[in-house]
């Protein structure tokens, strides 16, 4: 499992590098870290925004679980984008998550095992200020 959460990060930064093209937010299920604190509205103030040149993801394994609903093992992330002066910004664009499990092969051109694209109207649903800033919280199973 250590594998492929590394692999997992790894897949994140080049997807988000890949699928990055601005501001918006994520349509999955929300999850609450310790860290959150929610802008009132829920929503990004684009305002004098410069465009992202960074990124910070934190990772934790985590069980969602909705009333009525078998609980469900995933990886939660809570996603951070720096602009040239190093402050926290929201985006509009895709988020892509690849998932590569590396204990199947070594080969270093190879297809991922899953792909989560978060569409630039999914990642806005996502979007909160937490202590650190505009971020992002998404969960995947």
């Amino acid at each position: 499992m250590d594998r492929l959460v590394k692999t997992l990060l790894l897949g994140l930064t080049v997807g988000i590098a890949a699928g990055l093209t601005g501001c918006g937010s994520l349509e999955t299920p929300r999850f609450t870290l310790p860290f959150r604190g929610d802008k009132e509205d829920g929503k990004p103030d684009m305002k004098d925004v410069l465009p992202p040149q960074k990124m910070v993801s934190l990772w934790s394994n985590t069980v969602y679980t909705a009333p009525g609903k078998p609980a469900t093992r995933g990886m939660a992330a809570r996603v951070y984008f720096y602009d040239a002066n190093r402050k926290t910004v929201p985006v509009e664009g895709s988020l892509i998550v690849y998932g590569y499990d590396d204990s199947k092969s070594t080969g270093t051109n190879r297809q991922p095992d899953r792909k989560y694209v978060f569409k630039p109207e999914q990642l806005a649903s996502h979007y909160s200020v937490s202590d650190f800033g505009p971020s992002y919280s998404i969960w995947i199973p």
